[in-house]
């Protein structure tokens, strides 16, 4: 059940607006938050949406590798190993300390999630593969260039960025595997004397943002950006027109206010 709320604000900005929130029924089954927001002679319909074609991370740029073998879902790199002990078997025949690897495990239930530690369900999960990384690559992203000598003096410090690099693959491949990727679409409207036209400057829609966190902040900031041009007012009034609207959303996140000793660090 779709609660249906509606709220007002009266806002002193350049030109003081009354601001009237309303959550509308979410139509379609990508729709997560439908919001209709009157900002004076605006009107906001800002949709916060389940992407409905994400792009697999596995198709950009990485610096790492997965290697999976599964029976039913096709997942991780494209590979040329037959079985699990073809790659165990070109992994001895490398050179073991120019690799960083680590273990993959799926879970099954009602959705896929991997992680590289074992899931507490013995049932539904188990391992799938591994994620590796060449430590000769990271060691020139880090300094540019690789030798034996840059590569010894720096070790510790490669093998901990390769370790934020499986990391974060891994979570940006398991929030795909879940779903956990968003977009949002943001139409305006004006109103003029009774009637309402399609205003073209307001419009934004944008799609790809893998977890709830990151979307939730960029959905605010473009929600903030978009009242500024209509309403022509300063960031901070933006902002206290948009924090209004984020206490009534679930899919919305004020920005952290630093307070003045890290401002001033």
């Amino acid at each position: 059940m779709i609660e249906s709320k509606k709220k007002s604000y009266s806002v002193n900005v350049v030109v003081p607006v009354k601001v009237q929130i309303k959550h509308l029924p979410c139509r379609g089954q990508h729709v997560l938050e439908n919001l209709r927001v009157r900002i004076g002679k605006f009107i906001l319909k800002i949709e916060a949406m389940v992407d409905p074609d994400p792009v697999s991370p596995r198709s950009w740029s990485n610096i790492c590798r997965m290697v999976c073998f599964h029976s039913k879902y096709i997942l991780g790199d494209k590979h040329d190993f037959a079985k699990p002990n073809d790659f165990l078997d070109w992994l001895d025949a490398n050179d073991s300390k120019y690799f960083l690897v680590k273990e993959l495990y799926i879970y099954d239930h009602s959705g896929l999630a991997i992680s590289t530690g074992p899931f507490s369900d013995p049932w539904d999960s188990g391992q799938v593969g591994w994620i590796y990384v060449d430590l000769r690559e990271v060691c020139k992203e880090l300094f540019g260039t690789f030798s034996e000598e840059t590569f010894e003096n720096n070790r510790a410090k490669i093998v901990e960025q390769a370790k934020k690099c499986i990391r974060g693959e891994v979570e940006e491949y398991d929030m795909y595997l879940q779903g956990e990727v968003y977009g949002y679409s943001i139409d305006c409207y004006k109103s003029t004397n009774g009637t309402r036209k399609r205003y073209e400057k307001g419009f934004d829609s944008c799609f790809g943002f893998y977890g709830r966190d990151y979307f939730r902040q960029e959905l605010y900031s473009a929600v903030c950006y978009t009242i500024k041009q209509l309403l022509s007012c300063n960031e901070e009034d933006a902002r206290r027109i948009c924090d209004l609207i984020a206490d009534e959303s679930d899919y919305m996140r004020r920005p952290r206010v630093q307070n003045n000793v890290e401002e001033q660090q």
